[in-house]
């Protein structure tokens, strides 16, 4: 490894982590003080459907039963949110946690909003019938799915892929873009197929890279739980992926990986990480860059390489 990279050329594509929101606009996705109520208010901006599945996977509180600013953040930029069948439970205990934590400092019953799904599908032998309850009480679209032969997260990709078409059959031929929270943590077998979902989002390989830019989704894996987030980059595209500066402020540098995953090999350039690859040939079975680090002063990491790979970088505690 060497750190200073060669110039590399192709099509450039820009990608902004999620930046923590403000502590005000944080405690306000949760609290009708502010005047606003997530569950019955989609932010759209016109030019893209962002879509939001909630795996069966915690989500994140810190001791003061605070609201989660990532997963806030996550919530706020959604315009469909989707839980994976036990995904309800995690998303109903989160809002629970919250409330109670909330009438226990104020000495009242307090008016925590709770967060409430556009969906919920799978096979139903997950959810708790206490909160299929609440949510069918609070209208959201409880779907049962049988299918054996795909996972609550592959049926919850299917339910997408119908509300798009939907949507373009209305005329809106906008792009889509989707945020995962959970899948990188619990089972070794589920956390690969998380990560086989995000290569298969970008869609078959294409000789060219001239509308990658255009139509490729942009898919973002966020595991509070696991304090971990992934995405998949095309590959002859130059990468931009901006660091907040306040993800940057902790004790120690952000951990990343780049993993060359279902391919024989990749030759990568990246610069603004600690160890830059130059060049270099990694694959599964020799050269990895795991356990690398973006420096303090990176507020932007590019990557650029021959075939596909999957970019993982660590959330800072600070910021959630």
């Amino acid at each position: 490894m060497t750190d200073t990279p060669a110039e590399t050329s192709g099509a450039l594509a820009s990608k902004s982590v999620l930046p923590p929101i403000s502590k005000k606009s944080f405690h306000s996705c949760c609290s009708p003080q502010y005047g606003i109520k997530y569950t019955d208010n989609h932010p759209t901006n016109g030019k893209k459907r962002t879509y939001l599945i909630i795996l069966n996977t915690p989500i994140k509180i810190n001791q003061e039963a605070e609201p989660n600013q990532v997963f806030e953040e996550l919530w706020k930029r959604s315009e469909y949110r989707i839980c994976a069948d036990g995904g309800a439970n995690r998303l109903y205990d989160y809002c629970s946690t919250i409330k109670l934590k909330a009438d226990e400092k104020n000495g009242v019953e307090s008016r925590v909003w709770m967060l409430v799904p556009d969906y919920v599908k799978g096979d139903l032998d997950s959810i708790r019938p206490d909160v299929r309850e609440f949510y069918e009480n609070s209208q959201s679209q409880i779907i049962l799915d049988q299918d054996q032969d795909s996972t609550d997260f592959g049926k919850c990709l299917r339910l997408i892929e119908g509300v798009d078409k939907q949507c373009e059959s209305n005329g809106d031929q906008s792009n889509s873009s989707l945020l995962i929270h959970g899948g990188l943590t619990g089972r070794l077998d589920q956390t690969i197929h998380t990560l086989h979902t995000l290569l298969l989002r970008l869609g078959p390989p294409s000789a060219s890279s001239n509308h990658l830019l255009e139509d490729v989704p942009e898919t973002w894996v966020v595991d509070t739980d696991a304090g971990s987030m992934a995405c998949a980059l095309e590959r002859n595209v130059k990468h931009l992926l901006h660091i907040p500066s306040s993800w940057r402020q902790g004790p120690s540098p952000l951990t990343c990986g780049i993993l060359p995953i279902g391919v024989n090999h990749a030759t990568v350039t990246t610069r603004g990480l600690k160890w830059n690859l130059d060049q270099t040939k990694t694959s599964m079975t020799g050269l990895l860059s795991t356990s690398n680090h973006i420096l303090p002063a990176t507020d932007v990491v590019e990557v650029e390489s021959d075939e596909r790979l999957i970019w993982t970088m660590e959330i800072p505690e600070n910021v959630m």
